[in-house]
This record gives structure tokens, sequence and C-alpha cells, in this order.
């Protein structure tokens, strides 16, 4: 009897102990899954300030939770409101709720919530990360989360981007803070390569939604996560400007 109890004990804080590296590794494994698939993907977004600051205080809830939380199986609703990407708005025509869907010549709408619009890539801090549509619970557990409301990277305005900050060393934007002023980022989608530059390093507050602002005639790539790691209590945002485009 005291033998199978210690064999129930041993097991029981082996699960324990296994839990943390199973979950990153299944975390690791949608985000490789998914940079297979995102090459078919691509749209245009719109940017609302409102709905995209919104988003942005929304982020309290995703990153409070962790990469590794069971609840992140759930759409964070706050974070995910619309326009969607994948929708722009005419010009002629700002103010008005007329938008346009794009797309793709031959492909059906795509249907799911998790869609891959891109890549990320940091050569100095070695990450590469898929970008998804929404900031999501469900999304930033598989990788990084473009906050609805703001552009799509490449286009004009602030694009702003979201992801865990990671206790494990490397992963997702876990090393983010290493970024200094003139390090490079770049963003693939299916069809071009951005490449921006980065200008400013900042902690702000949660609810300092300044960081979203489009400066004119920029094009601008925000990058936001948590700080510090295990109290979250801030963010870590590093801004950087486009400076070169191509396929």
């Amino acid at each position: 009897m005291k033998k199978t109890a210690a064999i129930l004990l041993l097991l029981i804080g082996s699960g324990f102990l296994l839990f943390p590296i199973s979950t990153r590794m299944y975390s690791e494994y949608m985000q490789e899954k998914l940079l297979e698939e995102w090459e078919p993907s691509g749209q245009a977004a719109a940017a609302e300030s409102s709905i995209a600051a919104e988003n942005y205080r929304g982020l309290d809830e995703v990153f409070s939770a962790g990469p590794d939380n069971e609840k992140a199986d759930q759409e964070n609703k706050t974070a995910n409101k619309k326009p969607p990407v994948g929708q722009i708005v005419s010009p002629d025509k700002r103010g008005q709720n007329t938008q346009k869907e794009i797309v793709p010549s031959g492909k059906k709408k795509p249907q799911s919530p998790s869609q891959v619009i891109g890549v990320l890539q940091i050569k100095k801090i070695g990450l590469k990360i898929p970008v998804l549509e929404g900031a999501t619970m469900k999304n930033m557990r598989k990788g990084a989360g473009l906050i609805n409301g703001t552009t799509l990277p490449g286009q004009p305005g602030n694009s702003a981007i979201a992801a865990h900050r990671s206790r494990s060393y490397g992963h997702m934007f876990n090393r983010l803070n290493e970024l200094e002023k003139g390090d490079t980022i770049i963003i693939k989608d299916r069809n071009r390569t951005y490449t921006y530059k980065v200008y400013k390093k900042m902690v702000v507050k949660p609810t300092n939604t300044s960081v979203l602002n489009a400066i004119p005639e920029k094009r601008i790539l925000t990058l936001v996560t948590c700080t510090p790691i295990k109290t979250a209590t801030h963010r870590l945002i590093v801004q950087a400007e486009l400076i070169k485009e191509g396929s």
C-alpha cells in the first residue's frame, strides 16, 4: 500500500514538473506548423485608432494569463474586436463604414481565426515567429498577434504586434529587451519583405495607448510585450521605422 502511494506521488510530482515543458513544446510545435503554412496568406488592413486602443488595453488579460494558461484556448473577445485584418477604408470615404475586403484571386475567403499574415524575424535575438491576425489568447499561445485596428506591416500608419515575454530564454519576445536603436527587424508576408530599423525602446503603463499613434508619412512598427516577466505590470515597447521594402 505504501509502495503504491509512493509511486502515485512520484507520478503526480513528475506531472507537475513536465507540464511547463510540454506546454512549451506544444507552443513551439504550433509555431513551426504555422510558419510552414503562412505563405498562402496575406491581406490588407484598416487602421481604426479607437478600436486599436481598446484592443491594446485588452492585452492586460492576455499577458496576465501567460502563454501556458489553460484558458488560452478561449478567445479573448476584447482583444479581437474588428475591423479585421483584410479590410481597407477608401481614402475618400474615411469616417464612413464603407469597407472593401481583399481576397486573393482564385482563393476562398479564409475562415480560420488563427490565420497567419506573415513572419517576424529579428536576427540579433535569434527570433522567427509567425504573426497572426488578432492579439488574442489563442493566437498569442502560438505566436505573435497583430492588434486589430492597426495597419498591416508595410502599410502607412502604425502596425502594432504583441507577443508574450515568456519565461523561457529566447522564446517569443523573451529577449525583446536586448534590442537597441539601429537594430533591424524583418517582416515577410506572402508577397513582400519589410525591413525596419529600431529607433525607440521604452517601458510604459498598460493604459498608455499613445504608442499606437501614427506619424504622418511614416510606416511604423510597434512591438509590444509585458514587463517585468513575472508580474507583467507594464509594457515593453520597441518601435521601428520602415527603411526598405522588396519582393
